[in-house]
């Protein structure tokens, strides 16, 4: 049985879950444009809740399922070294 924790109030910034799909578009963006899901997350303008880059990371994805497009693995936002 799988159990969905609630989203709650406590700690700062919000979560991937709590993003429509123009602030999630404009996160997708900044990370085409050469932004580490680390800064992304640093960056006052997009509010998130900081974890080291997973709530950048997680937006991006949740962007690219709802816009139809393959997920990072197939991407240029992968890491030009990735095998």
């Amino acid at each position: 049985m799988n159990t969905v924790k609630p989203v709650t109030g406590s700690g700062k910034g919000r979560l991937a879950t709590q993003l429509s799909l123009s602030e999630m578009r404009s996160i997708f963006l900044a990370r085409r444009n050469g932004m580490t899901f680390g800064a992304i997350e640093r960056d006052s303008r997009f509010k998130l809740r900081r974890v080291n880059g997973m709530t950048a990371w997680r937006a991006v994805q949740k962007y690219m399922r709802a816009s139809g497009r393959r997920s990072c693995a197939g991407t240029a936002l992968r890491p030009a070294k990735a095998v």
